[in-house]
């Protein structure tokens, strides 16, 4: 119940550019799906949209630039296939 009220009013106030690190992947599948839903919806408002984030899946859908960071420096910038190509070790993304 504590992680319903805080995203309700961590999602409440939207602005242009939107800061996430990760995404939400706890709580019950229908919390889980209804998230999705509302964050699906104010990405789609924001005009901007930072995502930190290990999720190749996640970044390959939401994402259509890249950035790498190594040891908070960044290390390659561009295309998101490019970029996760590079994170990934050379492997196609």
């Amino acid at each position: 119940m504590m992680l319903r009220l805080i995203f309700a009013v961590a999602t409440a106030v939207e602005g242009e550019i939107v800061l996430l690190d990760e995404w939400i992947g706890v709580g019950d599948q229908q919390f889980r799906k209804k998230a999705r839903q509302r964050l699906d919806e104010i990405v789609v408002r924001a005009g901007i949209l930072v995502l930190a984030s290990h999720d190749v899946e996640l970044i390959k859908s939401t994402c259509n630039r890249a950035i790498l960071l190594e040891e908070g420096r960044i290390v390659a910038a561009g295309a998101t296939d490019e970029i996760l190509g590079q994170y990934l070790g050379g492997a196609k993304a």
